[in-house]
């Protein structure tokens, strides 16, 4: 979208992609189902997503993709129709595989992007959240099985596990049903990750957890936040909580 509406702008044109015709890397789809998306989509979209006009068919992570970033932006090329398929036979015979046509000129305008579906191509469905089994008997509970999502909350910063050679615990079937449960409220579903992160940074100083707010500080910075938005999240939860998540947060908003 960064490139392609710089083109249009600067061209005094409006255009028009068709979203089932952009080539994707394996796998984008199935990541974007799951609410992983680049945080620098954020960054683009402040750039230019005044300019993006998406059909109404098209669901959020569909336009989200358009607003990836990638460094070297892919070889965009605006060429006359009659010449396209001339081009493409050409990067074809070349090796470049996945050269397509993904639109059009529409018009003399202001610069506009029209991103259009014709349906072809969805979202995946995500698989839904395992169901939580009950507590196992006492003498089942060593080969209790640990849950292999990470789950990004404070529980794995505080859990511990059982002692090398010693017996599990009568609770380690319950703290594993409680991150289980974990991973299926912090899932991307109504609200993407990006969303979640920020609610997560949030409620972390708004309850003042120390080892909450340290997880969700690397999560978010991992995830491509600024500074300023972090210090927007926290200070939604300080709006809760007061002067003392104020201090709270102050104290540890640095750490690495």
């Amino acid at each position: 979208m960064g490139h392609l509406a710089e083109m249009a702008r600067s061209s005094g044109v409006d255009v028009e992609i068709v979203w089932d015709d952009l080539p994707l890397f394996e796998g984008v789809l199935e990541y974007a189902a799951a609410g992983i998306l680049p945080g620098a989509i954020e960054r683009n979209k402040e750039s230019c997503a005044d300019r993006v006009v998406a059909s109404g068919r098209l669901a959020q992570e569909m336009v989200d993709i358009c607003f990836d970033a990638q460094t070297s932006g892919g070889l965009l090329i605006a060429i006359e129709q009659t010449k396209a398929a001339d081009l493409l036979e050409a990067l074809h015979n070349r090796g470049v595989s996945a050269a397509t046509i993904i639109g059009k000129v529409q018009d003399k305008g202001t610069g506009l992007i029209h991103v259009e579906t014709t349906g072809r191509r969805a979202i995946p469905t995500p698989a839904p959240a395992k169901a939580v089994e009950p507590p196992q008997p006492q003498s089942s509970i060593a080969n209790h099985p640990s849950p292999t999502a990470e789950v990004p909350c404070c529980a794995d910063a505080v859990a511990s596990s059982p002692t090398p050679g010693q017996p599990g615990s009568a609770v380690d079937p319950i703290k594993a049903a409680f991150k289980q449960f974990l991973g299926a409220v912090n899932s991307p579903r109504g609200l993407d990750a990006y969303t979640k992160q920020a609610m997560a940074l949030a409620l972390s100083v708004a309850l003042r957890c120390e080892p909450c707010l340290k997880m969700h500080l690397k999560n978010a910075r991992s995830k491509g936040f600024s500074e300023a938005e972090i210090d927007e999240a926290a200070w939604m939860g300080i709006s809760f909580a007061g002067s003392p998540a104020m201090v709270f947060y102050e104290q540890f908003k640095n750490t690495q």
